[in-house]
């Protein structure tokens, strides 16, 4: 199926997933998958706060803006309007700078 809708390489990715679709149906399989993605979330939460730490002492207004940003987006804001305040905000703040 997968050489008809990508080709050489659909073929390829069609063939090596078929021994993962058998391997899913073991609990190991499923166990090691949770606690994988436990581990990875764990990686992204501490690259986040390794590349926010400089931010920080920078431009600390720019960490502030993103924790209200997602802050907003948890509280359920549409992501539409959080661009289209970002983009006025961003138009304000570069307008003062100029003065």
């Amino acid at each position: 199926m997968g050489e008809r809708v990508a080709g050489v390489l659909g073929a390829v990715a069609g063939a090596a997933a078929h021994p993962a679709l058998h391997v899913q149906r073991h609990a190991w399989f499923r166990s090691f998958g949770s606690y994988a993605s436990a581990a990875a979330i764990g990686l992204l939460g501490v690259t986040l706060v390794d590349l926010a730490r400089p931010l920080a002492e920078r431009e600390p207004i720019v960490l502030l803006g993103a924790v209200l940003v997602f802050g907003a987006e948890r509280a359920g804001a549409p992501p539409i309007a959080l661009i289209c305040a970002a983009a006025v905000i961003g138009a304000i703040t570069t307008s003062v700078a100029r003065l």
